[in-house]
């Protein structure tokens, strides 16, 4: 009796053990779908429902692949390098707050709509703001719109120490509701540097089209944007504004070559304090200005621009003294 006693509690012992679920292996890939649930194993068959549940079983570096249209929650938990790719099913909707993910994360994005107001999800912050410490941001083929908050940006790219950031084929429109805000704010701060390429984005509709602030640098090797193939249009202040109030020390640096900055309220391309904009190839026309030096700022056109037909001077007088128009 005893025997046959032993034998019932090991037996029940087992049958316990095999009724707790057990934690799930990382995976290369997981599956979100507008009619998946957080409660499935996120393959392809029985996807997720929420592009954050799709990343909790990721190994680094690994993708969440958006399988329909619709709209796939909020994403603020930062798990390290990882991808999430809408390949042509339809609109992917998604809002994303702030990041602060490690030095070495590698972050794509690929097809998304980044929207904080999605009325299915019930937001009204940021778009995205990257507060990472260091590492890699690539966008690619996406749409950021909608961040309507005071002083907010369609993207804030704010690192505090060493990062990259990449926005390819993407439209940055409708940001922006105050007087500090719009299409994108690059603005590192302490030692940190931003090292940037936009190639063939549209920033439309924005207070600011792009604001690169490097008056937060205290250090290290400053801000290097390079805008590319790109335009700037009908934004409600300046298109491109580059600012830095102190001289010397990190450079504040940008370069808009093959571009058109048009039909902005403000200036087309601004240089203020320190900062440093040089202009190639590129067409300012229909703006209130077209290419500002104001404070000092030095700015450098080429003789191969298209600058004229703005409202008020086409070249600042400061500009003037470094034109090749």
């Amino acid at each position: 009796m005893e025997k046959l006693t032993r034998c019932l509690v090991a037996f029940g012992a087992l049958a316990i053990l095999a009724s707790i679920p057990a934690e799930a292996a990382p995976v290369a890939q997981t599956f979100v779908s507008g009619t998946g649930s957080d409660g499935n194993p996120c393959t392809r068959a029985l996807p997720c429902r929420t592009v954050a549940q799709g990343t909790v079983s990721l190994v680094p570096g690994g993708e969440v692949t958006i399988l329909d249209a619709g709209s796939y929650g909020n994403m603020t938990g930062i798990i390290g390098s990882f991808s999430i790719t809408n390949e042509g099913s339809g609109e992917a909707r998604i809002a994303l707050g702030t990041w602060q993910p490690p030095a070495s994360a590698v972050i794509n994005l690929r097809g998304l709509t980044i929207d904080p107001v999605d009325p299915n999800l019930g937001n009204s912050g940021p778009a995205l703001v990257f507060v990472g410490s260091a590492g890699e941001l690539h966008i690619t083929n996406c749409v950021i719109r909608n961040s309507q908050g005071t002083n907010q940006y369609g993207l804030t790219f704010a690192p505090t120490g060493n990062a990259r950031l990449f926005i390819a084929d993407t439209l940055i429109t409708n940001n922006g509701s105050t007087a500090q805000s719009g299409g994108i704010l690059i603005r590192p701060t302490g030692t940190g540097s931003a090292n940037v390429v936009l190639d063939h984005v549209r920033i439309e509709n924005n207070v600011f089209g792009i604001a690169v602030d490097g008056n937060g640098v205290t250090g290290g090797n400053g801000i290097h944007v390079e805008i590319r193939n790109s335009v700037i249009a009908h934004n409600f202040s300046d298109g491109i504004i580059a600012t830095r109030a102190v001289s010397g020390g990190a450079p504040t640096v940008v370069l808009v070559e093959h571009s058109a900055s048009v039909h902005n309220a403000g200036a087309g391309v601004r240089a203020d304090g320190a900062a440093v904009v040089q202009i190639s190839n590129s067409t300012m026309e229909y703006n209130a200005t077209g290419a500002s030096a104001t404070n000092g700022g030095r700015l450098f056109t080429y003789g191969n621009n298209v600058i004229d037909n703005n409202a008020g001077e086409d070249l600042s007088a400061a500009a003037l003294l470094r034109s090749l128009k």
